[in-house]
């Protein structure tokens, strides 16, 4: 059934959204005046969610050119959503404001900023939250924080989409996993991202860590400087490993989008050019470019991830 799923996915998507080769010869600059459709997403978060993200536009407008992608990021640099509210609710400016649009094609990023500011800069369709990586092992450490924030913005706009994204847990053999795993600290992530779902608090889940962790029962983990796909021992190096994690994400919000469109549809190579021309935010590592073979393990670690948020599923090699 699985399987079925994935081809059915694929054949969809190839009927609904051009060819790769489409998108290879639309400029950038062109590509606005022959969209019909616009998405604005904001992610609140800080590194994590550069590793997660900074991809996932430039997939999104390759195997949907009809979509102009307006992506965001609220970032402070290695603090928890618990310190975001607290910049938020004393108005400070403590924000690093990080933009791409398809129109510019390239991520920019601008220091001090308070959230006001960025909230009100768009009318939102998707705010997605990404917690700490210590944090977001227990619910108690991520809420109220997440309820706090949505209040907050509901002051400023409604009508707007919630989702939570299920962050990579730290490797095994990080400095600062004691007495534990890397599976274990995935389960607690995972495990704090259903309550956030099942008590209504978001609406949806962005399933990166459980890709990730997919990606680490295969011969994927052996990519990184560091190992198990990342750069540091927490961050995910540049290419591969980074692509596992963005076609998790790019999938989840083409569903809660409600494109007809897949990752299965995406033919988008990473390589060094690649990451400096689009500007990727917070690089970490040279580009691991891999093979064809990687590719399609990337995608099916993280489609898996997307009908099995909560499990790891076994890759097979």
């Amino acid at each position: 059934m699985r399987y079925r799923l994935v081809i059915y996915i694929f054949l969809f998507a190839f009927f609904s959204c051009s060819a790769a080769d489409d998108f290879e010869v639309i400029e950038k600059g062109e590509r606005t005046s022959k969209n019909n459709r616009a998405c604005n997403i904001l992610i609140i978060g800080n590194s994590l969610a550069r590793d997660a993200y900074c991809y996932v536009p430039v997939i999104m407008e390759e195997i949907c050119p009809e979509l102009a992608v307006n992506m965001d990021i609220m970032y402070v640099s290695g603090k928890p959503l618990q310190a975001h509210w607290n910049y938020i609710h004393t108005d400070s400016k403590k924000f690093t404001w990080d933009t791409y649009s398809t129109e510019r094609g390239k991520w920019t990023t601008s220091s001090s900023w308070n959230a006001s500011e960025i909230i009100s800069n768009q009318k939102w369709d998707l705010i997605v939250f990404q917690e700490g990586s210590v944090n977001a092992r227990t619910y108690e450490s991520t809420q109220p924080y997440v309820s706090n924030i949505i209040k907050y913005i509901k002051t400023i706009q409604d009508s707007v989409m919630y989702a939570y994204t299920i962050i990579p847990s730290l490797p095994d053999g990080a400095s600062s996993i004691k007495n534990t795993t890397s599976d274990n600290i995935w389960v607690m992530n995972a495990t704090t991202s259903k309550r956030l779902l099942d008590e209504g608090i978001v609406s949806y889940l962005v399933p990166c860590g459980t890709a990730i962790q997919n990606a680490r029962h295969s011969r994927l983990d052996d990519y990184g400087d560091f190992g198990h796909l990342t750069y540091d021992g927490r961050h995910l190096q540049e290419g591969i490993p980074c692509v596992v994690d963005a076609y998790a994400a790019t999938e989840a919000l083409l569903r809660i989008l409600g494109m007809e469109s897949s990752i299965e549809n995406s033919y988008l190579r990473v390589t060094n050019s690649w990451v400096s021309v689009i500007n990727v935010l917070g690089r970490h590592g040279a580009v691991i470019e891999g093979s064809e073979d990687d590719y399609f393990l990337a995608k099916r670690c993280a489609l898996l991830a997307m009908d099995h948020p909560y499990e790891l599923s076994e890759i097979g090699y």
